[in-house]
């Protein structure tokens, strides 16, 4: 399966965060999502995400959650980066899994988040066993293959214009640096600039030194950092 690891740092204030596309907030959209699913809200000091269709994907997320939830005394170092886990709860004939909105003590201006998909591979077993052809798809892909400069689709995709989403998110991972490092960045969110694997060169940075690069262009400069606290430092909000 992937884990989503989102990595915020706050200036002059402190820090923590989720992912990359506009949350629904009390009837408005908040820039405090980088890239992914939609559908996400936030209500209060909680963050309610979509429970996933795919039955492993949901018991593959649910026990990641509930595992790093549940490490407090193991000394597992991501433990200080993860929201506490509430479970899951029903909204409207829809469920979500319920968390900590880790972006709820800090205003939106200064933050910087990262939006970075851990795993060798991304994409769940019931994925890669679908034969569907999917139109949209490849029509993204061929986008993203006239900003690549190479072909990487098949003639027979091209000859039926669709791709199955096991191709898909193959081809993704082959491309960035998910097959090689174990994670790749889907998306960068700073003050400065607001870039997603779609609409800029991240969807095919897999070397490591670029990599880095991209990664130390996120960051924010020493002096913008002064007054800023450590992730760690910032306390979780208790259950309501």
């Amino acid at each position: 399966g992937d884990r989503k690891m989102v990595y915020s740092a706050h200036v002059g204030a402190p820090s923590g965060a989720p992912s990359v596309e506009a949350v629904v907030c009390c009837g408005r959209k908040d820039p405090q999502v980088a890239f992914g699913h939609g559908g996400v809200f936030v209500e209060g000091a909680f963050f309610y995400k979509p429970r996933p269709k795919a039955r492993d994907r949901y018991e593959n997320e649910r026990r990641f959650l509930e595992l790093i939830c549940c490490s407090c005394e193991s000394g597992e170092p991501l433990r200080a980066f993860v929201p506490n886990f509430y479970g899951e709860v029903e909204r409207d004939g829809a469920w979500f899994f319920k968390m900590d909105d880790l972006l709820h003590a800090f205003s939106l201006r200064g933050r910087h988040i990262a939006d970075l998909k851990m795993g060798l591979r991304t994409f769940a077993e019931s994925e890669a066993q679908s034969a569907k052809p999917r139109a949209d798809l490849f029509e993204r892909m061929e986008r993203m293959e006239e900003r690549l400069g190479s072909r990487v689709l098949t003639d027979a995709e091209r000859a039926s214009r669709s791709m199955t989403k096991a191709r898909w998110m193959a081809l993704r991972d082959s491309l960035s640096s998910t097959s090689a490092l174990g994670f790749r960045i889907d998306a960068l969110l700073t003050p400065r600039a607001h870039l997603t694997a779609f609409d800029s060169r991240l969807f095919h940075t897999r070397a490591r030194a670029d990599v880095i690069a991209a990664l130390r262009s996120f960051f924010p400069r020493r002096g913008e950092c002064e007054g800023g606290s450590h992730p760690r430092q910032v306390t979780h909000t208790p259950s309501e």
